[in-house]
């Protein structure tokens, strides 16, 4: 699997992949007990109008307006929804933004100035901007990472964010992971079903953790591993980074099945002929 900013799987060290084959070998635990089938919607629904206002729901960073008409030492141009998800408003003070639409805000807002300050107050906020919604994505996917959605993103256009899963993957194991009123919550669902239509492709919400498993194969025996390339054979000296001979570094290598003996080149050079002193003197004598 790549990353981002790194190299594929097979771009390891031979030791280190050796290492997560001999580990595939242990007896591994098993796949968490999530929701699976129709009970992981119950969880993880389709898109519906509950999901779309989630999906609208403010966070940390998105910038407001609040007017209140006929009341301008209570409106504010601008407000950034702070780290810990306030805004602060004058006479009323702190207000929860994190987690909570526009709509839901202004209800706020409303409901504490009509309270103690003003009868029938008339109030609009409006969302300047937002911060990047953003999702992960890990396991065995090709690209895992921290990615940028839509409203409208689905369980399979997260996947292909991330470039899809890898033949590794094991397809039955694609877990999302969400916060659901403080609460962590997760279910699993299976790949080729989403792909053929036979299972609804459920929405991903800014936030969700996409974790896809990994498949052990039916016996470490078994497991395959990328043929190597044939190395170029070199007939001058020296080898430069430049010379297309140069060897690959091992990180560049794939893995191998099989670590022979055999230099990767061979360089034939003439043999000095060795001349013994016996020699060297007869010469030095008939001249």
């Amino acid at each position: 699997m790549k990353h981002p900013t790194t190299s594929g799987m097979w771009r390891a060290p031979g030791l280190a992949v050796i290492g997560m084959f001999a580990a595939s070998c242990q007896s591994g635990a098993d796949a968490p007990a999530l929701p699976y089938g129709p009970a992981a919607y119950d969880v993880i629904p389709v898109a519906t109008a509950t999901a779309g206002i989630r999906a609208a729901e403010l966070s940390p960073g998105d910038v407001l307006s609040v007017r209140v008409l006929q009341e301008p030492d209570l409106s504010l141009d601008e407000i950034t929804v702070s780290p810990e998800g306030f805004i602060q408003l004058p006479l009323i003070g702190e207000i929860r933004a994190e987690g909570r639409t526009a709509a839901e805000v202004k209800q706020q807002i409303t409901a504490a100035l009509g309270q103690t300050y003003l009868r029938d107050p008339n109030v609009a906020v409006n969302i300047i901007s937002q911060t990047e919604r953003t999702i992960t994505v890990e396991g065995e996917v090709e690209t895992p990472g921290i990615f940028a959605i839509r409203r409208d993103t689905t369980l399979l256009g997260a996947l292909a964010l991330a470039q899809s899963p890898t033949q590794f993957a094991k397809r039955d194991e694609i877990f999302v992971f969400r916060n659901v009123d403080g609460q962590r919550m997760g279910a699993r669902f299976e790949l080729g079903s989403l792909r053929s239509g036979q299972a609804p492709n459920p929405q991903i919400l800014p936030g969700d953790i996409i974790v896809v498993g990994y498949s052990t194969g039916q016996s470490c025996g078994t497991a395959k591993v990328p043929e190597t390339r044939p190395l170029p054979v070199c007939s001058t000296l020296p080898v430069t980074l430049d010379d297309p001979c140069a060897l690959p570094s091992m990180l560049e290598m794939p893995v191998r099945k099989s670590i022979t003996s055999r230099p990767p080149f061979s360089v034939s050079l003439p043999r000095r002929r060795r001349t013994s002193p016996a020699s060297v003197m007869i010469r030095r004598l008939k001249s």
